[in-house]
């Protein structure tokens, strides 16, 4: 029990750090700055500090973003504890973080840092690489170009100054080389339906302008999510022939074989 809460902490604190320090100038110096045991004391007693904090309505989204950290990281620790990893123990504690981090900067800050998105590039070709598999990521990053091409085309046709910006298309690119292509078309479907939603509702309910900014980070990362749950099992259901996923039954037909 010990190791997992040191786990939690640490990871929270890590996640934490590179929320607040990497869409600020000069963010290689502000390092310093969360070296220690004082910052990880601190981002552990933030739950402590809410009450106060909600009375003096100082600092209460830092706050919150804490406690949000906090769980997320949590529910991490917690999954690989049950014995659900997404992927590999390896892949599962560097794309859960980074999709993490990610998520907070473009909401608040309107970018995806370089270091993460490059650097889970970097990582998937050395992931594809070690697990035989860089052909299936190629495939993946090539439907990811594919698909931003296409609807970044459509989206400037119908007026949408910003349809992309370069932070999600390497983020996609960086989930394509790890995950392959199947994982990727699966999560690109569910992103962009998201996406397709909520932009309905910001501009047609909210009546936000078209050149405003939203966030396609969250969209990614809820793709991502049902791509990992739904990915067979569209596959079998509808292409069985692709994940070989079919039985010749005694009459001589070819059925699907569902997975459990």
């Amino acid at each position: 029990m010990a190791r997992i809460v040191g786990a939690v902490l640490v990871l929270a604190y890590g996640m934490n750090t590179l929320i607040t320090v990497l869409p600020q100038p000069n963010r290689y110096k502000r390092f310093k700055k969360y070296r220690g045991l004082g910052p990880l004391l601190g981002m552990v007693i933030a739950p402590l500090r809410i009450w106060p904090t909600i009375i003096r309505t100082h600092n209460l989204p830092v706050i919150m973003r804490h406690i949000a950290v906090l769980i997320l990281a949590a529910g991490m620790v917690h999954a690989h504890a049950m014995g659900y990893v997404a992927g590999t123990v390896w892949s599962h504690y560097t794309v859960l973080p980074v999709l993490t981090v990610c998520l907070f900067t473009d909401i608040r800050h309107h970018i995806i840092p370089n270091e993460l998105s490059f650097g889970l590039i970097f990582f998937g070709v050395g992931y594809a690489i070690w697990n035989n598999r860089l052909m299936d990521g190629v495939y993946g990053m090539g439907i990811v170009i594919a698909v931003f091409v296409v609807f970044s085309v459509v989206m400037r046709l119908m007026g949408q100054s910003q349809a992309f910006g370069a932070g999600d298309i390497k983020l996609c690119l960086g989930l394509g080389i790890i995950w392959g292509w199947q994982v990727t078309a699966i999560m690109l479907y569910f992103s962009f339906l998201v996406s397709g939603v909520s932009g309905f509702y910001f501009l047609m309910i909210q009546r936000r302008s078209k050149t405003s900014y939203m966030a396609f980070a969250p969209a990614i990362i809820a793709g991502f999510l049902m791509a990992l749950v739904f990915t067979d099992t569209i596959f079998d259901h509808y292409y069985p022939w692709i994940n070989h996923s079919f039985k010749p039954p005694a009459n001589g037909m070819t059925m699907p074989l569902h997975r459990p």
